[in-house]
């Protein structure tokens, strides 16, 4: 009975040193893709008597289903999206399906008359 109960914990021991072993590599795995597009040097700001800039639900056509698509491809705040360029869109063309959202709601302006 004891032999078991050991099985059991060092079984329960090994699962949670690989669970966490995959969740920090594949965290950082998402944090070097979105650093390959410079996002990672934007700060993420809030000022005082403005909106909070790191909730991106703030802007038309974004809900809390997109703003989650954009938190895992690195997009965090609205300043980031207010200094879109070309390069990034085209990113966000190859790695999601929103560029679509971005067109139709102008997120971009949005985003610029916000910050």
């Amino acid at each position: 009975m004891l032999e078991i109960a050991l099985q059991i914990v060092s079984s329960l021991i090994i699962a949670t040193i690989l669970g966490f072993t995959l969740g920090f590599l594949i965290s950082k795995n998402i944090y070097s893709s979105s650093k390959t597009l410079g996002f990672d040097s934007l700060k993420k700001e809030s000022i005082p008597g403005k909106i909070d800039l790191d909730n991106l639900t703030h802007i038309r056509g974004i809900g809390l289903k997109i703003s989650l698509q954009l938190n895992e491809l690195g997009i965090t705040n609205i300043t980031q999206i207010a200094s879109w360029t070309q390069k990034e869109i085209d990113w966000l063309d190859e790695n999601s399906n929103l560029v679509k959202h971005l067109k139709k709601y102008n997120w971009i302006e949005q985003a610029k008359d916000m910050t």
